[in-house]
């Protein structure tokens, strides 16, 4: 059986859109006794905190989330957002995650972190669901969901992973 060719409107690999991860630059935040690696929950939320750069002034406003892919040790390779929600809810594409792990050399581990405009910390349902989803497809590919953290505009979070949630 011959199948038809189809396009999606592709006409040549210049046309498939692309990952562009931030490179993680010198970020505000003190990974020296660590040797530039991320090893736990506050750290992550300093580095999302500076991925954020100026617009922190919208942790109070709309959700947004960003991705941070690391390597073995815990080190940041990129990062970028992957998502822009309203005032009380926010919808991961977790094929976008997927493809910025895979588009990144030396990954393993993957992280996660959306603000919650309201202040309060504490993980909808819809925000767990969301982290089982993306974990299941990121394992599929080999890689680690090891965090999504929750942060709000008062300088607070939450590691869902600590709460049991990841």
């Amino acid at each position: 059986m011959k199948f038809p060719e189809v396009t999606l409107g592709i006409k040549n690999e210049k046309d498939l859109p692309r990952i562009r991860p931030q490179k993680i630059r010198s970020v505000e935040v003190d990974l020296t006794d660590t040797d530039g690696c991320i090893v736990n929950d506050k750290q992550s939320a300093q580095v999302f905190r500076a991925l954020w750069g100026k617009n922190t002034a919208n942790l109070g406003i709309q959700e947004r989330m960003y991705a941070l892919v690391l390597d073995a040790a815990g080190k940041p390779l990129a990062g970028m957002m992957v998502a822009i929600g309203g005032t009380r809810q926010i919808h991961l594409d977790v094929g976008l995650v997927a493809a910025l792990a895979l588009a990144t050399p030396r990954v393993t581990v993957v992280v996660i972190c959306h603000n919650h405009p309201s202040g309060r910390l504490t993980p909808s349902d819809s925000d767990k669901a969301m982290t089982i989803r993306l974990r299941s497809a990121l394992e599929l590919v080999g890689i680690q969901l090891l965090d999504h953290i929750i942060i709000n505009a008062d300088g607070g979070w939450l590691s869902m992973c600590y709460e049991g949630h990841v």
